[in-house]
This record gives structure tokens, C-alpha cells and sequence, in this order.
């Protein structure tokens, strides 16, 4: 999740760039406004996942892929985690493959 105070809604993989990078979508400001906060995307992911499950007094079955956790997740078309295939201007457009939801596909990208 993020505080982000918009008028909106902030889609996740931008989220995610965002907080990596610390740059807009045309790369500005270069390396990054407060630079020092960048997170990893790994970090990033978290705060998607587990750090939104746990802010919604919901980890014990949101926000991690574990037995007894509902499930609910997206496949892209790349892994936004690997930094060596993957370049950090990428990860916004990144394409969701596939919606799971209790495990169970909810839309798949024809």
C-alpha cells in the first residue's frame, strides 16, 4: 500500500516503480527525489503483499502464498523481481497474465 495522497488510484506496478526508483515515469529526477529512501523490490512487493495484510488486520490469511492464506494473486508476464532481466523502467509495464482468487483463476488474459 502507500500514502500517497492522490486523487485516485495509484495502480500497483507503478507503485511498486515508484518506490523503487523515486522517479516518474519519464525518469525525473534523475536517481531519484530523496533518493535515500528507495526501497528494494523486494521491500516494494512487501508493501503490496504481507505489510497491506498486516495494516488490515488480515495477515493471518491475506498477503503471503502459504497453506491456509486465501490465495489471492496476480502472474505477470515477467519476473518484476529479477533485476538482471528486468531493468527498473520496466517494472510499470509489466502485464498481468492471469487473476487468482482462493486459488482459483478469476481472469486470464486472453
Amino acid at each position: 500500500g502507500s500514502d500517497w495522497p492522490t486523487v485516485g488510484v495509484v495502480p500497483p506496478l507503478l507503485g511498486i516503480y515508484a518506490a523503487v526508483t523515486r522517479e516518474d515515469l519519464r525518469g525525473q529526477p534523475e536517481g531519484g527525489w530523496l533518493a535515500q529512501q528507495c526501497v528494494s523490490r523486494a521491500q516494494a512487493l512487501r508493501g503490496y503483499t504481507a505489510d497491506a495484510a498486516f495494516a488490515a488486520f488480515k495477515e493471518a490469511s491475506l498477503g503471503q502464498i502459504a497453506d491456509g492464506f486465501l490465495a489471492d494473486f496476480v502472474a505477470f508476464d515477467r519476473d518484476i523481481l529479477d533485476e538482471q532481466s528486468v531493468p527498473d523502467r520496466d517494472i510499470w509495464q509489466s502485464a498481468v497474465l492471469a487473476t487468482y482468487s482462493g486459488g482459483e483463476p478469476a481472469w486470464q488474459h486472453a
